[in-house]
């Protein structure tokens, strides 16, 4: 039973902390104080520290030798390394995976798209950024390369704060949507040519729009 109260303790911080880093209010570089957040949340240190180390998983939070912990900092050329890979690998296993798709897995990536409009209405940053995710993970399930996906899913986690980011561009959330749609019509007509170059661009204008706006983010230059 304690174990499980436990689990429950640290999942419920991590979200809390989660949603924070991602509306902002807790911003890139500053440092996560445990006396304050246990006063705050009113939680002990053991279950703070498991939630912290969760959100470093994610690549929301790191870890600084001798000074604890803070929310994750990208520079500029973390940020054009990763978009980098995650641009040409996706577009690669968008590729493979829509001849593959069943008419379930479009159903579902039509679902998730309206999970993400009402997500996005409420300024759900933390759901957006979960459903979105979803969303890139079903379009390219069926890409038949467990290496390239792999690949892919490591990406995501090393790209948290990078990821999350872009989503507090004011008006970027919306745009994404939009792009999102765009792919949706060639997946349906089975055009995955199609379909993997809107994703390239989906990700190229994400990056863009993101290194337009870094020192706004108060990203390290």
């Amino acid at each position: 039973m304690k174990k499980v109260v436990s689990q429950l303790a640290k999942d419920r911080i991590a979200a809390i902390l989660r949603e924070e880093i991602l509306s902002r209010n807790l911003k890139p570089g500053q440092k996560l104080l445990e006396k304050e957040l246990c006063e705050k949340l009113g939680v002990s240190r053991t279950p703070l520290r498991e939630a912290i180390r969760n959100l470093e998983v994610e690549g929301l939070v790191e870890s600084i030798p001798n000074r604890g912990s803070r929310v994750k900092v990208m520079t500029t050329k973390d940020v054009v390394n990763l978009f980098e890979l995650r641009i040409e690998l996706e577009a690669m296993a968008t590729r493979k995976s829509v001849p593959h798709l069943t008419e379930a897995d479009i159903e579902g990536l039509h679902a998730i798209q309206q999970e993400l409009l009402e997500a996005t209405a409420r300024s759900s940053w933390s759901e957006v950024d979960a459903l979105n995710k979803k969303f890139h993970s079903l379009l390219r399930c069926k890409g038949e390369n467990d290496r390239l996906l792999s690949i892919i899913d490591q990406l995501y986690q090393v790209g948290g704060i990078i990821r999350v980011s872009t989503f507090s561009i004011p008006g970027r959330a919306l745009k994404a949507l939009e792009e999102h749609v765009d792919i949706l019509e060639a997946v349906a007509a089975r055009d995955a040519e199609r379909a993997g170059q809107l994703m390239y661009d989906h990700l190229t204008v994400a990056r863009d729009t993101l290194l337009k706006h870094l020192e706004d983010l108060q990203f390290s230059e």
